[in-house]
């Protein structure tokens, strides 16, 4: 949506400056925050970063129009970023030679800053007659206590682990996801031999991390297994699957192929209480880990997780998914083209951490309360980003959503299946 009081100096704009401005002018939602780092503007604009500030300052101004020049009583203007925090943090007139000043404008300015300093100056604005300024107290630059030694295990643990799972509902739909994986047919549906399978003949991925060496899918494996929902053929008693020989045994299905069946038309015709699985933390937990493998499978597909720093993104990408959808991450890596990733390589990698550890370290309230909408306007799914069978499960056969997983954060899913 345009700014309203963003102006250029020569109207009509072109259509490239007007796409700049808006974005180097954009802020989140009730903040006087930036929405996009100079960084990224210039990665999506195919600028250099030096070159946006100016390249806007020459083609437009923000009127700030609820913050009144203490001399003219007009509307101040700001033409960089800078600049504008300048008028909202220092009410300095930035109005130049179309100022009304006094003649002793110094003196007046460093009255004005006394008196800001002491509490006492009183700032018009269009609101309000008057306004009186708060003082300004300094902070201590004092670093943040580290955390507890057994605080930090322990988020590790969480941020690092797939979720222990106890409760019947979530095995149910592990189970579920093996068998969508794997499609057996009607035949053997209604046979009385025992279901079995070998991973490597599963014809959809179970997991969204078949790039990163199989870990979720042994975790699945292995949970289905102390539950005694299947069993594996072979001569180690103390047999655990393990992302290297998931290909080995062959998995057979303890549940008779007429309980798999009937498991699967509750599915197809929506037989489950998602209200209650929504209450389930065990549930909340395993969408939260479906996400962020999706997420860390989609940048590996744009060569944005190199080894050096898979572990950092994996763990940001766990907390971030939490409050914001996956696709709002795919929207800011697909205004960048492939050339600029491939030719610009460390940047985007800095640019891409700042994104994720800005919106981790400081999320955005508004957004996270008020934004439940499924949003469809732009939403597309990446070419070759497939649905794994667990993703299927877990978002589309409980809301009935297309592309749920990509579409919603984890809360926002969450309170979807409440509403």
């Amino acid at each position: 949506m345009p700014n309203p009081n963003l102006y250029y100096w020569r109207n009509p704009p072109d259509k490239s400056v007007q796409h700049l401005c808006e974005d180097y002018w954009h802020f989140k939602p009730n903040t006087q925050t930036f929405a996009y780092s100079v960084k990224w503007l210039a990665l999506k604009h195919g600028m250099q970063s030096h070159e946006i500030t100016s390249f806007v300052r020459k083609h437009c101004y923000l009127k700030v129009n609820d913050r009144l020049c203490f001399c003219c009583e007009d509307p101040q203007k700001a033409t960089t970023r800078s600049q504008y925090l300048t008028t909202y943090r220092n009410k300095r007139c930035i109005n130049g030679r179309h100022c009304n000043q006094p003649d002793d404008y110094q003196a007046a300015v460093k009255t004005i800053d006394n008196a800001i300093k002491d509490g006492t100056y009183h700032l018009y604005t269009n609101n309000k007659p008057m306004k009186t300024a708060k003082p300004v107290e300094k902070q201590s630059a004092l670093a943040p206590l580290p955390l507890p030694a057994y605080l930090t295990r322990h988020i590790e643990q969480h941020l690092t682990n797939f979720p222990i799972i106890k409760d019947p509902a979530v095995i149910e739909l592990l189970r579920l996801s093996l068998l969508k994986s794997r499609r057996f047919s009607a035949d053997e549906y209604l046979s009385e031999e025992t279901l079995s399978l070998q991973f490597n003949e599963l014809v959809q991925d179970l997991t969204p991390d078949r790039r990163f060496g199989r870990k979720l899918s042994s975790c699945l494996l292995q949970t289905l297994l102390d539950h005694g929902e299947i069993r594996v053929d072979t001569d180690n008693d103390n047999f655990e699957f393990t992302d290297w020989n998931l290909n080995d045994p062959i998995i057979s299905l303890i549940k008779t192929p007429q309980d798999c069946l009937s498991l699967l038309l509750d599915e197809l015709y929506g037989k489950r209480r998602r209200q209650d699985l929504a209450k389930n933390y065990e549930f909340a937990r395993c969408c939260e880990v479906i996400q962020a493998k999706l997420c860390e499978d989609y940048l590996d597909r744009k060569s944005l997780m190199p080894a050096h720093r898979r572990d950092d993104f994996a763990k940001l990408l766990q907390q971030w998914v939490v409050c914001y959808p996956p696709f709002m991450l795919v929207n800011f890596i697909e205004a960048m083209s492939q050339e600029t990733i491939k030719t610009r390589y460390a940047e985007v990698l800095d640019v891409l951490d700042g994104f994720l550890q800005t919106h981790v370290l400081y999320p955005d309230l508004y957004k996270i309360m008020h934004d439940n909408q499924i949003d469809c306007e732009f939403h597309k799914r990446p070419d070759g980003l497939d649905k794994s069978s667990m993703e299927q499960v877990f978002f589309e056969g409980i809301s009935g959503v297309c592309d749920a997983a990509l579409r919603f954060s984890t809360r926002q899913y969450i309170a979807y299946l409440l509403g």
